[in-house]
């Protein structure tokens, strides 16, 4: 379905965390996540938490849509699981396009020279 959104309007819309949906459909296995989701990133994650604890994917946050997502989403995924390397790039000459990758594994190419 297409909307004509315009300024103002709003929409509700149901959603349900990761965990609910992994709970709900028996997911044996989890690699990987990632979120662009225009701000709403570490409240993804904070309903993560529990199949980010058990499955340890590798992730790909996106930390550019509020000021205090570059410390919040650090912070929250090392709560999760201390084991976490965490690394950043930024693909653009503005503020868009920061990503936080986060793995328990070291990356495969090296990241500083």
């Amino acid at each position: 379905m297409l909307w004509n959104l315009q300024s103002g309007d709003s929409y509700l819309i149901e959603t349900t965390t990761i965990d609910d949906w992994v709970n709900e459909n028996d997911i044996a296995s989890l690699s990987y996540i990632k979120t662009d989701i225009e701000g709403s990133d570490y409240l993804a994650l904070k309903g993560a938490t529990n199949s980010i604890s058990k499955f340890l994917p590798d992730l790909a946050i996106c930390i550019y849509h509020k000021n205090d997502h570059m410390y919040l989403i650090p912070e929250l995924i090392k709560s999760i699981n201390s084991e976490y390397n965490l690394w950043f790039d930024h693909y653009t000459d503005s503020l868009d396009s920061s990503v936080l990758y986060c793995s328990t594994k070291l990356p495969s190419k090296k990241i500083f020279e």
